[in-house]
């Protein structure tokens, strides 16, 4: 039987209770002298007021007389079994540090997030599979709304989307996104009426929402499930801005997010702010640094570090641009910001003589041990970052991977930087006019995919620093866009040839002479495709089980019916067999045409396949249906109101 959360007032005031001592454990102390020179910090109001107001660029801070309006339409709201096997993680870019993603397990329940709700799944034995309880968006409003992040006056709103999950030590971490609203109304009496032919009567009514930047959130909220039927909330913890990624390592959560610069009415400027259960603390300038380099200082990165077990937190904020890529090693976090250079593009140049590059990034490397943050380094590159698997962290050198020409002459480079982010050596002007699909590194090999036409496959070697180069090259038709080791002599690609999905298995023993000993392509005809194409959290993988399983849709035409099919591949593959299709788990009943978001996972001997509308389990020996279950699907994207969460407990 179903079970909905259930939240008493008294609970949240007793975890506010115990709680409380908590925000007196804000820290903002550094514990390591940061990098002066080129990253200094603030050490006063007036000197972050000077930086941000005479920016060498143009300064697109917000002010709150301008805020953010945005319509919304229409009137109406809108403990771990000793019994469970192993089972497979979250496929995630550095191994021992975990990342945010949808699904969860621990071995015997499936934790699972939509935007608006989280279901918690008893997934072992199959025999047993149901859905044991929800947290509802609205569970989680209701809670806000009792806190420090809670509405101020009766025409405020909270609104929450869920971004993922994490599990630790007997805790559900739910990450999500929250801002406050305040709700106006265009209009006589807040009605526009539209094609109504009936005096005073509106045919549509039309509602907008003013937002400013200090109303956004990234908010941690800890629930215990030591009884997963019963989640019950601990506390939570909140940074401004939206969230950008979050990494989990150690029992301690790393959260990060963006903000605006925003300067208020009164010519002050907004900083960052964490707050923890009841207490709200600004980010201390001496951990609010800047790059004086930066032309357009128009966001804080905002760094929460949580250590889960105390409840201490510590943060660190850097103004400027917007970051994109991020990458967290074992022992460090990098930041990077792509800086454009318009009058570089080719329709801008004044002559071809010109040659300054048209993109170039910079990269912040944060020295991480548990709650210690400290900037050590910070340097450049041209060129940008395909994602964070273009980037690897070894013996204390940053190596990477970057496309580094402009639209009328495509390059790219594989460049090698010191602890110091000074660059020592490097790989130029690699596959003209092509562009980087996918890149791997492992040990002191880079595997790099490019693409035009055609699938070059190179192989990389970096283990002299100075003097990285290419050892060989292997080109087939189509290309991978995502790379998986398998051992140390063969590497997995997933991607495309044409209108298909293909998987290739390389044998990279003899680096001179890499090869493609087997692959696999979907149909030919119907158009295929496959989230794990560019989303690899999509991806299931297990050498010891031989064992690949992607979302896959395939759109099948015929000049009378339309039967795609939609749901996962299953692959045997081993290096002494190759690559062969061991069965498909359809899916069709979902009510996306496109599988995006699917997942999969082991427990024991049992496959899971689960999208947004429903959950099969399968015997791994062959495929056969076990046990399945339809969910309750989300109920389309809509802002959640503050009054909802406590008239769903009522229900």
């Amino acid at each position: 039987m179903q079970k909905q959360l259930t939240i008493f007032i008294a609970m949240i005031v007793a975890a506010a209770a115990v709680t409380a001592s908590v925000s007196a454990v804000l820290i903002s102390s550094q514990d390591a002298v940061d990098l002066d020179d080129k990253m200094p910090a603030f050490t006063s109001s007036s000197e972050l007021t000077q930086f941000l107001d005479s920016a060498k660029g143009g300064n697109n801070y917000w002010n709150s007389s301008q805020g953010m309006w945005m319509s919304l339409g229409g009137s109406e709201d809108q403990s771990y079994s000793s019994r469970s096997p192993d089972y497979s993680k979250t496929n995630v870019r550095t191994e021992g540090v975990d990342e945010i993603d949808t699904i969860k397990t621990n071995g015997e329940y499936i934790f699972s997030s939509t935007w608006d709700s989280v279901r918690i799944i008893k997934a072992y034995p199959p025999s047993e599979l149901s859905i044991v309880s929800f947290i509802n968006s609205s569970d989680i409003v209701s809670i806000l709304n009792l806190t420090e992040l809670g509405p101020k006056d009766s025409d405020q709103y909270l609104s929450l989307s869920i971004s993922g999950l994490y599990l630790a030590s007997g805790k559900l971490v739910v990450i999500a996104s929250v801002a406050v609203y305040r709700n106006y109304n265009w209009g006589d009496g807040g009605v526009i009426a539209y094609n109504t032919s009936t005096p005073g009567v509106a045919a549509y009514t039309s509602s907008y929402v003013a937002w400013t930047p200090d109303m956004q959130k990234t908010v941690a909220l800890i629930f215990n499930i030591d009884d997963p039927s019963h989640p019950s909330y601990e506390t939570y913890y909140a940074v401004t801005g939206y969230p950008i990624t979050s990494r989990l390592q150690d029992g301690f959560l790393y959260s990060i997010s963006d903000s605006y610069v925003w300067k208020s009415e009164v010519g002050t400027y907004q900083l960052p702010a964490v707050t923890v259960s009841d207490g709200t603390s600004e980010v201390d300038l001496k951990d609010i640094h800047y790059d004086p380099e930066v032309d357009d200082p128009s966001y804080f990165l905002n760094i929460m570090a949580i250590d889960l077990a105390s409840g201490s937190v510590k943060t660190k904020s850097i103004i400027g641009g917007w970051s994109s890529i991020i990458y967290k090693s074992q022992d460090s976090l990098y930041l990077t910001f792509e800086k454009w250079n318009w009058q570089s593009m080719p329709v801008m140049r004044m002559s071809d003589a010109e040659t300054e590059p048209l993109v170039t990034t910079t990269i912040y490397k944060i020295g991480v041990d548990g709650l210690s943050m400290h900037i050590s380094a910070r340097g450049d590159f041209n060129g940008v970052l395909l994602n964070q698997f273009a980037l690897d962290e070894k013996d204390g050198y940053l190596r990477l991977a970057a496309n580094n020409g402009d639209w009328n002459n495509r390059l790219n480079a594989v460049y090698v930087l010191d602890s110091d982010l000074a660059m020592i050596g490097s790989i130029e002007n690699l596959a003209a006019n092509e562009s980087i699909q996918a890149a791997r590194f492992v040990g002191d090999t880079l595997y790099l995919v490019t693409f035009r036409q055609i699938d070059p496959l190179f192989v990389i070697d970096l283990s002299v620093p100075t003097e990285p180069k290419v050892l060989g090259e292997l080109t087939m038709p189509g290309f991978s866009s995502y790379l998986h080791p398998v051992d140390a002599d063969h590497v997995l690609g997933i991607g495309r040839e044409g209108s298909r999905v293909k998987i290739s298995l390389y044998d990279v023993s003899d680096p001179t002479n890499p090869k493609e000993v087997s692959n696999y392509l979907t149909e030919e005809g119907p158009y295929a495709s496959s989230p794990a194409q560019w989303d690899y959290k999509a991806v299931l993988f297990s050498a010891e089980k031989n064992l690949l399983v992607i979302p896959i849709t395939i759109y099948n035409y015929d000049s009378v019916n339309y039967t795609p099919f939609n749901g996962f591949f299953v692959f045997d593959v081993s290096v002494d067999s190759g690559i062969s299709l061991r069965g498909t788990v359809s899916h069709d009943n979902s009510y996306y045409y496109y599988n995006d978001g699917g997942r999969s996972l082991y427990i024991g001997e049992y496959l899971y396949t689960m999208t947004d509308q429903n959950v099969k389990v399968s015997a791994l020996s062959d495929l056969s249906e076990l046990a399945s279950m339809e969910l309750p699907s989300s109920n389309g994207y809509y802002y959640t109101y503050g009054t909802r969460g406590m008239d769903a407990l009522a229900e």
